[in-house]
């Protein structure tokens, strides 16, 4: 198991943060120069896809088949 969070990345276009449309470990995130918004969630190792990040569009409400623990 593993703690992810939604998270925002600043976006030099717009010259503001935008939220990713990925999860991330704390970790991840980090290498992301990202930051943390929210609570994080326990989801299965399989979940994390790359450098510590989720799927595109991951939910991990969505699907219980994964397994997943919110916590506070």
């Amino acid at each position: 198991m593993q703690t992810v969070y939604q998270f925002e990345v600043y976006n030099i276009g717009t010259d503001g943060y935008q939220k990713s449309r990925r999860w991330g470990t704390s970790d991840g995130i980090q290498q992301a120069r990202g930051r943390i918004v929210g609570a994080g969630v326990d989801v299965d190792d399989d979940a994390i896809k790359i450098d510590g990040l989720t799927a595109l569009n991951f939910d991990p409400y969505r699907s219980k088949v994964s397994g997943f623990q919110r916590r506070n």
